[in-house]
């Protein structure tokens, strides 16, 4: 039952991320006015993942909000279909990363603390969204192909609506103490120091793919790389994650969160560093594993 969130809503994510910049410019955006688009969807994910987390907690609800928020992100998605011009597709995009910001921090929550008091291996778990991730990315990328972008907005919406299903299916979730009220405990987390470093350093890891998930596919794209192409290089990226999840709790135990974290800076400056000089898919399968 935790497996089954997973998969769906990484479906969804799985055509969002390669896709929706291609979507956004078959819709008559410029490069600059994509760029936009998905910073401001990033500012406000900012707020609306951590605030309807507090709302989770409050009514001790988490699954009601895990479905809740899924039916909105399948419903903006489809608004990609009728949406033109660069006002309204910000619109819809602001609808849309507003209702998936809390989609995985929601459904980590419950299967985190259900891994504790069951026992199970979360990483396990968690690699059933990654196997759904490439599915979604190589269906898109031949959908794309054969119907256009308007073929990536209905398999959107198709993953998040399967994730507002299965999210009644999950165990109900043990009541949690409530936190301070109010601003106080919206940024009570950052009151902890080693907490602050850490979002530095996820900060950066997380900034330096910016540019590869709102420009890859284009770039990409315009070195006449076909989309079905795209989205297997996509789907490869995803192949080392499952890897790590199911086979490297081991590798974890040894290197640490510090080691984990210093690996993953050094393995983003090889392959982004190598990603800027080359096209050819020879090369760039192996950088995406």
């Amino acid at each position: 039952r935790h497996a089954l969130p997973y998969a769906t809503q990484f479906f969804g994510f799985g055509v969002l991320l390669p896709f929706l910049p291609a979507v956004l410019a078959a819709r008559g955006l410029e490069a600059a006015e994509v760029a936009i688009v998905l910073a401001l969807g990033s500012a406000v994910r900012l707020l609306a993942g951590p605030a309807f987390g507090r709302v989770a907690d409050a009514l001790g609800a988490p699954r009601a909000v895990l479905a809740a928020v899924s039916v909105a992100a399948a419903l903006a998605a489809l608004g990609f279909l009728w949406a033109a011009g660069f006002v309204l597709l910000l619109l819809v995009h602001l609808v849309l990363s507003a209702a998936t910001a809390p989609v995985m921090p929601l459904t980590d929550a419950m299967t985190v603390a259900a891994a504790r008091r069951h026992g199970f291996d979360y990483g396990r778990v968690r690699a059933a969204g990654s196997i759904a991730f490439i599915a979604a990315a190589l269906l898109a990328g031949q959908a794309v192909a054969a119907f256009g972008p308007a073929a990536a907005a209905w398999l959107m919406a198709l993953g998040f609506a399967g994730t507002a299903l299965v999210a009644l299916l999950l165990p109900r979730a043990e009541p949690r103490p409530a936190g301070p009220a109010g601003l106080a405990g919206f940024f009570a987390p950052l009151r902890i120091p080693a907490f602050r470093w850490l979002l530095l350093v996820s900060a950066l890891v997380q900034g330096s793919h910016a540019f590869y998930y709102a420009f890859g596919t284009l770039h990409w794209q315009a070195a006449g790389l076909g989309e079905g192409l795209i989205g297997a290089l996509w789907a490869a990226g995803v192949v080392a994650e499952i890897i790590l999840f199911v086979w490297g709790r081991g590798l974890v135990a040894w290197l640490g969160p510090i080691g984990l974290c210093v690996v993953a800076g050094l393995a983003g400056v090889l392959r982004w560093g190598a990603t800027a000089l080359t096209t050819d898919p020879l090369v760039l399968f192996p950088l995406q594993l």
